[in-house]
């Protein structure tokens, strides 16, 4: 026999020693681990269940365990790995469940006063006749979960799943949970649902069919994989609302849900119809609105600054404390529009047709006054007209004593025979203004640009 067969005989043998030496030594290393595990597990339950407050068994296997009447308020459970485990009558104040695996569990008869059930698995768990005032289910999986007879009035149930789950008569919950269990677990086709608060609540793959959804409230709602496509949703509010791409919605909604939720700069909605619709909030900023249907839109607080809103249909809209600064207004319809508050510095108001209707504020209103029908020779002593655009006006001979024309855009104004006397013209645009024969005692002129001014 050759060296080099000799040598290769060696190495198998060697090869079948250690493999034998691995199936001997891998289980009973595992049975070593799985025993010292208990021992070391053990000593902790077997102190309950007077003496488990505060127990720390975060992501511990607890496998089919019983813990029935044991006392583990605070305890902290997060992450273990609980599949049927008997909770059955036990004390659970406060205790900690967050992401912890609890299909199939009992907790009958538990008290879970203020328990967190953060994410925690809670497929076809248990939970009849249970106290869970207070109890938070965040994002939860409560499918095919029993709770008939639980009370739970106060419980957090924001982005929990509640479909497939059992309740009764007996079943303490909140108006507005109680309602959203049955939008999940009941048909809805053809329900008038409008004017509905979803918020928070967790409908994901839901069918609405041709629901009623007018003005109803989707804050913070999961609708990924809902279909709604077919559904009234005109003025719904669709803030922090949660999509994807199996998510289907009305092309206006759409484009409402858009507007919420990614904010950018210089959209592009010539001749949009936003007819009604709740833009609350939104961010408009540079956009291109211009011809724009906005008609009983609500834009309460929204940021329009620098926007071309140039012969919008704002009928009947809401703009309350919205920022229209340096916007282009010209030829808006502002009829019967709510501006109460509003930010309209340099804003562009030629043009806009208003109505006894209109809230607006007196400078305001003052400069539309001015800007559409001619300030000559007006008594504008100590009005406050900062940052308004005048460009173009027509103040020849007004009295502007004390006026606060600070930032104001005066270019190419008449200001001929103004009283100007004590002004405050600090950084207003003069450049191209008539002053011919003006009175400017005693005026801050400061920052002001006069090139050009004529007189």
């Amino acid at each position: 026999m050759s060296a080099y067969a000799a040598e290769t005989i060696e190495r198998q043998i060697l090869k079948r020693r250690i493999a034998i030496a691995l199936i001997i030594t891998i289980p009973t290393l595992l049975l070593v681990l799985f025993y010292g595990y208990n021992l070391y597990l053990e000593p902790l339950i077997r102190q309950c269940p007077r003496d488990c407050q505060g127990l720390d068994l975060s992501g511990e296997l607890l496998h089919d365990r019983s813990f029935a009447g044991f006392d583990l308020s605070n305890a902290n459970l997060s992450m273990a790995l609980a599949p049927d485990v008997d909770f059955t009558d036990a004390t659970l104040y406060f205790t900690n469940f967050t992401e912890t695996s609890l299909q199939r569990a009992s907790f009958v008869g538990s008290d879970l006063t203020g328990a967190l059930f953060a994410r925690a698995d809670l497929r076809g768990a248990d939970l009849r006749d249970t106290i869970l005032d207070g109890a938070r289910f965040q994002g939860a999986d409560l499918r095919e979960t029993d709770l008939r007879g639980a009370r739970m009035t106060s419980a957090d149930l924001t982005g929990a799943w509640l479909r497939g789950s059992t309740i009764d008569d007996d079943t303490d919950l909140s108006a507005h949970w109680a309602r959203m269990w049955r939008i999940v677990n009941e048909p809805i086709e053809g329900q008038d649902l409008s004017g509905v608060s979803f918020v928070n609540a967790n409908l994901q793959g839901i069918d609405f069919g041709t629901a009623n959804l007018v003005g109803a409230r989707f804050n913070n709602t999961d609708l990924r994989g809902a279909r709604l496509a077919n559904a009234n949703m005109t003025a719904a509010d669709l803030r922090k609302t949660r999509i994807d791409d199996t998510t289907t919605l009305p092309t206006t909604a759409m484009l409402v849900w858009r507007l919420h939720n990614q904010a950018q700069l210089d959209w592009q909605l010539a001749g949009t119809d936003l007819n009604h619709e709740m833009l609350n909030g939104v961010v408009l900023q540079q956009a291109n609105l211009s011809g724009a249907v906005l008609r009983g839109t609500s834009l309460v607080t929204s940021n329009l600054r620098d926007a071309n809103l140039t012969g919008a249909d704002l009928r009947d809209a809401d703009l309350t404390e919205a920022d229209l600064d340096r916007a282009t207004l010209r030829n808006v319809d502002l009829r019967g529009a709510n501006l109460h508050g509003a930010e309209l510095g340099l804003a562009d108001l030629r043009d806009v047709q208003m109505d006894d209707a209109t809230v607006l504020s007196g400078t305001w209103r003052t400069v539309w006054r001015i800007v559409n029908q001619g300030g000559e020779g007006l008594d504008l002593r100590g009005r406050f007209l900062g940052w308004a655009n005048l460009a173009g006006a027509n103040l020849a001979g007004a009295d502007l004593t004390g006026t606060d024309l600070r930032f104001a855009d005066l270019t190419n104004a008449n200001l001929a025979g103004a009283i100007l006397v004590d002004a405050n013209l600090a950084n207003a645009s003069l450049d191209g203004a008539d002053l011919t024969g003006a009175n400017l005692t005693g005026a801050d002129l400061r920052g002001t640009g006069l090139d050009g001014t004529q007189g």
